[in-house]
């Protein structure tokens, strides 16, 4: 079994977190929905309220430069789980954005959002623990 992969962001700050890297896992998924229809409901009511059950479910580990979905753990005394899936923008097709935009959009909501640029940067940054760019 591969050694599971951590990453700490915003390390030494209030929001410091965990996060690990995960791919969707089609036949996972297509048992997780068998699931559903056999418990009538309560097994997705369930993976709503457990998104660290949710998403070792449904999807593979994977590293962190190439997931699509991340599992995020807050590492205060709560240790409170959060799911995101990832969505990468190409700044060619929409030209009015700039990365200062893609800054706040990110840190307002639930989604991660990476320009083709950013994704280059994060490779880069992701040998080194001081600094993650997501």
């Amino acid at each position: 079994m591969a050694k599971e992969e951590r990453k700490i962001i915003n390390k030494g700050q209030e929001d410091e977190m965990e996060i690990h890297g995960y791919n969707l896992c089609r036949w996972k998924l297509a048992m997780v929905c068998v699931g559903v229809i056999c418990t009538g409901g309560f097994l997705l009511l369930l993976l709503y309220w457990m998104p660290e059950w949710r998403v070792k479910a449904t999807c593979v580990r994977a590293a962190v430069k190439d997931c699509e979905v991340v599992l995020l753990r807050t590492t205060d005394e709560f240790r409170i789980w959060f799911c995101a899936k990832i969505h990468f923008l190409s700044l060619e097709n929409q030209p009015n954005l700039n990365a200062k935009s893609l800054v706040n959009k990110v840190s307002n909501g639930h989604a991660v959002c990476l320009t083709e640029e950013n994704r280059c940067e994060m490779n880069k940054y992701s040998q080194s623990q001081s600094q993650q760019v997501l």
